[in-house]
């Protein structure tokens, strides 16, 4: 347990939701942890239940603007890449705080070129790792390091976020897409954006627009690459 992180994240917490809030989170944390899920009785993984940040291993500078993990609900995710005309065998999907690995595992199954997941918390790392493995998803590839270090690939994008962190970090891979903008004019981008706190740090990327696709889902957002 990292009793720094959680002291920062505590005090996070109340700044933005107060103490009701926090102490909701909390209770979320505690009654999902070991909770089990359909998808995992399914697949036979490891991909359920919630973990806080602070009990995890991470070594980035970055630590303090992560979020625990938590899972999107399978049927939610397909729904969310539904929404974007795209072929997949032409395209990467990329997810920055991959966690335990669902969405890559889900994107496994819809031949993207490349799936790729990056994690920051060694444990989830090596969860997403094992996940994979076990349902021989050969084309999938997990990162242990800090989104904000992270290239994207030569190639048609699908970049998928579950909030995995605070404004101060999505600026910074906000510009990083930027790069992969100018460096690779002819390539496709699109941006899934769950849970989308800090929708207004994407909104101001000038390259990037909202998608006019319907969504019936009220938590995500989606953008894509602007011309």
């Amino acid at each position: 347990m990292d009793t720094r992180l959680l002291i920062i994240k505590i005090g996070q917490s109340l700044r933005e939701v107060g103490v009701k809030g926090t102490l909701q989170r909390v209770f979320r944390y505690l009654h999902n942890e070991k909770r089990a899920d359909a998808f995992d009785v399914k697949y036979g993984t490891d991909t359920a239940g919630a973990i806080p940040l602070w009990r995890l291993d991470v070594k980035s500078k970055n630590a303090r603007y992560g979020r625990g993990y938590g899972p999107i609900a399978a049927e939610v995710f397909r729904s969310c890449i539904r929404r974007i005309e795209v072929d997949h065998s032409s395209c990467a999907f990329v997810d920055l705080g991959c966690g335990k690995g669902r969405a890559l595992i889900i994107a496994g199954e819809l031949g993207f070129a490349q799936v790729i997941g990056v994690e920051f918390a060694r444990e989830l790392a090596d969860v997403a790792k094992h996940n994979l493995q076990k349902l021989n998803i050969g084309n999938a590839t997990i990162i242990h390091g800090d989104a904000v270090e992270y290239q994207f690939p030569d190639s048609s994008l699908i970049l998928y976020m579950a909030n995995p962190f605070s404004a101060d970090v999505m600026s910074k891979v906000t510009d990083r897409l930027g790069e992969f903008c100018a460096k690779y004019p002819h390539r496709r981008l699109f941006i899934i954006y769950y849970n989308p706190l800090w929708a207004n740090v994407i909104d101001r990327a000038p390259f990037l627009e909202r998608s006019d696709v319907v969504q019936r889902e009220p938590h995500v957002l989606i953008w894509r690459r602007r011309g």
